[in-house]
């Protein structure tokens, strides 16, 4: 509720590295524990404006997130693909939760899956690994619930 606040403040008083920031938490929350379709949203929307912004760094934090959510939706080969798009700015495998999901696509896909997803990822620049994450985001929210 508070995060939801913080969104409709940020509206109405244009901030948007802030509403970036309160919509990537927001969504990690409604990913975990609320409406998949809001977390969704949140995702694209913070993507876009840390895009805008040029804000490499945090962009790269929303695709990590991204990568534990993809890994808990069953969608193994996204993650995998996003987990290298990180590999851009390492250090984020220093989070425990992050870090369990890389393991755990190593777990899940077999060893040249894991390693050709991430090479893909690798090779993205900034612009393409935006469209491939609200391509799949959009793929996601049409899926029957």
């Amino acid at each position: 509720d508070i995060l939801r606040e913080g969104l409709d403040y940020t509206r109405q008083h244009p901030t948007p590295l802030q509403e970036a920031n309160i919509a990537h938490s927001a969504a990690g929350l409604e990913a975990a524990y609320g409406d998949i379709d809001q977390a969704l949203e949140l995702f694209a929307a913070s993507i876009d404006s840390f895009h805008q912004a040029g804000d490499t760094v945090n962009l790269t934090r929303v695709f990590a997130s991204l990568v534990m959510f993809f890994d808990r939706t069953q969608q193994p080969e996204i993650a995998a693909t996003l987990h290298g798009v990180t590999t851009h700015h390492p250090g984020l495998d220093q989070y425990p939760r992050i870090a369990a999901a890389v393991d755990h696509l190593r777990d899940t896909l077999d060893a040249d899956t894991f390693d050709t997803c991430t090479r893909t990822g690798a090779a993205m620049t900034t612009t393409e690994a935006v469209h491939y994450a609200h391509h799949h985001l959009q793929l996601t929210r049409q899926q029957p619930t």
